[in-house]
């Protein structure tokens, strides 16, 4: 016979069912997870190459003009628009490269996170597992005494 919860006077059993139930009714966990870490770090390295690939494809001189039939004042605004232009891709490739570190810093710390985390995991199943080890293999390594000519030998197997 189940004994009374001294709380809500309901026998055991009934309440162990309860939180059975309950439990059940909690949505399972999902077995795919998203990281939205590595997504990130991704993301900063792909934007980092992206702009670090457009800034050196923009012509930084005038291309396909005929410098030659322009006057004083135009050829004037044309190296100062082009020099505008050459700061600003210098700009560009200055913030793709700090994307592109960053995106990569972030990443190798994630893996270098993960791959601690998976080694601790491993270490403490795989060594919990079996106990201490004093063999390599099937021999048995020891260090032996110096005999009496003088002559050592460093190991010995048994």
């Amino acid at each position: 016979m189940a004994s009374p919860c001294p709380a809500c006077g309901d026998s055991i059993e009934n309440v162990s069912l309860q939180e059975e139930e309950q439990e059940s009714s909690l949505p399972a966990p999902r077995s795919q997870s998203v990281d939205y870490g590595f997504i990130a770090a991704l993301l900063l390295l792909v934007s980092g190459i992206l702009l670090v690939v457009i800034a050196y494809t923009v012509p930084r001189e005038a291309r396909g003009m005929n410098v030659d039939a322009l006057t004083a004042r135009e050829m004037e605004q044309l190296e100062l628009y082009y020099a505008r232009l050459g700061s600003r891709l210098d700009r560009c490739i200055i913030a793709g490269l700090g994307l592109l570190t960053l995106g990569g810093m972030l990443l190798s710390l994630l893996l270098l996170v993960s791959l601690c985390k998976g080694e601790l995991y491993r270490r403490r199943t795989f060594m919990g597992s079996r106990g201490r080890r004093k063999t390599y293999g099937s021999t048995h390594l020891k260090m032996r005494q110096m005999n009496g000519e003088g002559r050592q030998a460093l190991v010995e197997s048994d």
